[in-house]
C-alpha cells in the first residue's frame, strides 16, 4: 500500500520560502484538524527561528 495522505506546510522566512514540512501517511484522513492547526503553528514558530538566525 502506498501514500494515501499527504500534508505538505510551507515555511516562509522574510517572505521568502525557505523549507516546508512533507508528512506522507499511508491511511486516508489521517490527520485531526487539532494536528493541522499544530503543524502550522510549527512551522510559524520554525520560520520565527529562521529569521532570528
Amino acid at each position: 500500500m502506498g501514500v494515501q495522505s499527504e500534508i505538505v506546510i510551507p515555511i516562509h522566512a522574510d517572505g521568502e520560502f525557505v523549507a516546508q514540512l512533507d508528512i506522507d501517511s499511508h491511511t486516508r484522513d489521517p490527520f485531526s484538524q487539532g494536528e493541522v492547526v499544530f503543524l502550522q503553528r510549527l512551522c510559524t514558530r520554525l520560520a520565527q527561528l529562521w529569521n532570528e538566525t
